[in-house]
């Protein structure tokens, strides 16, 4: 089975913390599948630096951005 991904690890992408925009490198990613007929079962997880807590798929395409002009 193979996963496409937007972004990889080592991409860097901007985010708000602290009420600032952050740069934030990606420092791994962790795929969990559920072993059903459907390769839709899956989910990823972002883990990026400075921050102490995984960052969902959902999220990461919600409020990280390639660009800073769009943080």
């Amino acid at each position: 089975m193979k996963f496409e991904t937007k972004y990889n690890v080592g991409d860097q992408i901007w985010g708000m913390l602290h009420n600032k925009p952050h740069l934030f490198t990606i420092q791994r990613i962790k795929i969990d599948t559920n072993y059903g007929t459907s390769e839709a079962h899956y989910s990823e997880t972002y883990y990026l630096d400075n921050i102490a807590q995984r960052v969902l798929k959902e999220d990461l395409e919600k409020y990280f951005f390639a660009t800073k002009e769009k943080a």
